[in-house]
């Protein structure tokens, strides 16, 4: 870490020594020049951390996400674009943001026709100037229909793929059982019943169960809702045009100044239609939880390595996580804990709530 970024935040009253993990603290601070290598849509970050579900029947939200990734994303190289920083570097940063939906860039995906990113980073590096107007390279594609920015890189795996091989076997085998040519959507879901073996023997079969009749059940549930248009789910790629020294950033004024928020599918709904959502949980209004006494608490999760998050008493250190001797112990381990007390409080994710927001407990 930095010296100069530490001494910006650990001193006398404060040990905030993690924020100089952050790029946003951190960058100002580092004297060497660096090149920057990341897609604008990390899919990693999308699927993984985000859940946003993968076999999807109506793509609406997730097209709406993905769109709202790129947008954060491209805010964030706000700082190496305009070059704010304090050091005096032997060169000037660089960056190759392709637009494409995969964690990390393949070797053979280009921005610049025929260029690659090894080209240009090794260009770069030794500071050769035969490609220095390719040094700052971020991918644009132009907008959906609907007004969107989508991946639209033509290497593989780039691009978001809709609909999924699952959503399309079990598309067919719900069509061919017969189940769409029903009147409403209770009549679907009974038929989808009687006819599981054939739907499954169609192809609508994966390992993960819960996830296949989640979207069975989704099939139905599109078939009879209000009819909407949906745009293109990608768009023709574009090169964008490199800066022509490296001084010259690409401009961010053309980002829009808000990004598009997730409509909440759980929203609004009782018990029982929350309970028929996988994707959403229905929280009491009381419930028991573990929590620290007065005077133990402490906010463990800001440790991100082991060592510091093991010198605080109350803290532990497990699964590459620090977090509170008390968080997630069951009332007799609680009760055992010294720090701890098991206390019964108001539901923080009272009603229907996402389940990647409020566990999947019911």
């Amino acid at each position: 870490l930095a010296a100069e970024c530490l001494e910006q935040y650990v001193n006398d009253t404060h040990n905030l020594w993690w924020a100089c993990l952050s790029n946003e603290q951190a960058y100002q601070y580092i004297q060497a020049p660096i090149f920057k290598i990341h897609t604008l849509y990390d899919r990693n970050h999308i699927y993984a951390k985000a859940e946003v579900p993968k076999d999807i029947v109506d793509p609406t939200m997730a097209r709406k996400y993905i769109d709202m990734y790129g947008t954060a994303f491209l805010l964030s190289l706000e700082k190496l674009l305009n070059n704010e920083h304090d050091a005096v570097k032997a060169h000037p940063d660089g960056v190759f943001a392709a637009s494409c939906l995969t964690h990390g860039t393949a070797n053979d995906v280009t921005i610049a026709p025929g260029i690659t990113k090894i080209d240009i980073v090794g260009d770069w590096f030794f500071q050769l100037g035969e490609l220095t107007e390719y040094h700052r390279q971020i991918e644009q594609c132009p907008d959906t229909e609907d007004g969107l920015q989508l991946p639209c890189n033509p290497g593989t795996n780039c691009q978001f793929q809709f609909p999924s091989p699952l959503v399309e076997a079990c598309t067919q085998a719900i069509t061919d059982a017969g189940c769409l040519n029903f009147p409403n959507e209770q009549k679907c879901n009974k038929c989808l019943k009687r006819n599981k073996e054939a739907i499954v023997e169609g192809g609508c079969t994966a390992k993960n169960k819960n996830n296949v009749e989640r979207v069975a059940m989704e099939i139905c549930e599109l078939q009879y809702a209000a009819p909407t248009t949906v745009a293109p789910t990608t768009s023709a790629p574009t090169t964008a045009t490199p800066t022509t020294s490296p001084d010259m950033s690409p401009s961010l004024t053309d980002l829009p100044s808000s990004v598009p928020s997730l409509q909440d599918p759980c929203v609004g709904l009782r018990k029982g239609q929350c309970n028929k959502k996988e994707e959403c949980v229905y929280g009491k209004k009381k419930v028991k939880k573990c929590l620290a006494k007065e005077n133990w608490e402490h906010a463990c999760e800001k440790y991100t390595t082991k060592d510091p998050c093991e010198e605080i008493d109350v803290c532990k250190f497990k699964n590459g996580k620090c977090s509170h001797r008390c968080a997630g112990l069951r009332k007799q381990k609680c009760k055992e804990e010294q720090f701890c007390q098991h206390l019964k409080i108001q539901n923080p994710c009272l009603g229907c709530q996402l389940a990647a927001k409020c566990g999947s407990n019911r």
